[in-house]
């Protein structure tokens, strides 16, 4: 990369091998450990439907030889991805209820692994779910994040919405995770060979990458589900053409700064190491430079009022700030 970046609390996730999982020649438990033994990382984020079987109740054995694993290499779990999946069946779905009863046991989960944070995918619970998830976190010690990713964009209603709920409750158990995958400069080189392999011609591939370089995302979509997807070529170039309206965003770092406060941490999303360009350490860099700029250095931080507490700090400091905050309110 034209500017390394040495700095930083780093982690690693598990999602990361899916197509190891997919092969099916291992479980996700060895190759969590052999990711562990590698020396790549002493701390991992499971996605939890992926790791764990019979998700969101999975077997107690199982989840013990998961924290063996971890421990016995000196490592620890810092995030395990959550979801709500709300269909029970063909036009049945969870009531408000089941919802807080679904993400409660994965809460808890994440508290038995001993993960500081729960992921969940920003707009999948609605704020009044969240009102009653964020205490059910707080009582396990684990903060959730809600993660903004891809195509979403800071003005959207939905994320604007969520921001104003987070500042509203004001709690150090409900943060943001930014994925960089919304701030991304150009379509990854292996992604454009996907497309030509998948049945796409050079030119057709020309054009797809001009359209997303080009058009508004309202113009991309009206693109992709009017002309691309009627004439796709096989169930792969299907998903591919999918991926440019949900997982390539182009906004820039700079237009989500009124959002940067309320981080708690960041996914960063390679599709390839091509750095042409700075097209990686170009949109990493003015992140990391932005969240420095606010005091954060790599270990979790919390703004709480008006107040910045940079790095790790116990749970009494923070209820005291936030304490003081809402009586300043």
């Amino acid at each position: 990369m034209s500017q390394p970046i040495t700095h930083g609390q780093w982690a690693v996730t598990m999602f990361s091998f899916t197509n190891e999982l997919m092969a099916a020649k291992k479980d996700s438990i060895d190759i969590l450990c052999e990711v562990l033994d590698s020396g790549l990382t002493k701390v991992v984020e499971l996605d939890g439907p992926q790791h764990f079987r019979n998700y969101p109740t999975p077997p107690a054995a199982e989840v013990a030889e998961t924290i063996r694993a971890v421990a016995s290499r000196d490592a620890k779990i810092g995030q395990l991805g959550i979801y709500i999946d709300r269909t029970i069946a063909p036009g049945k779905f969870l009531n408000h209820e089941q919802v807080i009863e679904q993400v409660a046991v994965q809460l808890e989960l994440a508290g038995t692994l001993g993960a500081k944070f729960a992921r969940l995918g920003l707009g999948f619970a609605s704020i009044d779910e969240l009102r009653e998830l964020v205490p059910i976190a707080e009582s396990h010690d684990v903060t959730l994040v809600l993660e903004v990713q891809g195509t979403q964009t800071h003005d959207s209603p939905q994320v604007q919405e969520n921001l104003a709920f987070m500042r509203e409750l004001n709690s150090p158990n409900l943060g943001l995770l930014f994925d960089l995958s919304l701030c991304m400069r150009v379509l990854p080189p292996t992604y454009l060979v996907a497309l030509g392999e998948c049945g796409f011609t050079a030119a057709e591939v020309d054009e797809l990458t001009n359209a997303w370089t080009n058009l508004s995302l309202d113009q991309l979509r009206g693109e992709i589900f009017g002309r691309w997807l009627p004439k796709s070529p096989s169930s792969l170039a299907t998903m591919l053409l999918l991926s440019l309206v949900t997982r390539m965003g182009k906004t820039s770092v700079s237009v989500w700064t009124e959002a940067l406060p309320l981080v708690k941490g960041v996914h960063l999303k390679f599709w390839d190491a091509d750095d042409e360009g700075a097209a990686i350490s170009g949109p990493m860099g003015e992140l990391i430079a932005a969240l420095e700029a606010l005091g954060f250095n790599g270990t979790p931080s919390f703004v709480v009022g008006d107040q910045l507490i940079p790095g790790f700090v116990e749970k009494p400091q923070l209820v005291e700030a936030v304490t003081a905050a809402r009586a300043a309110e």
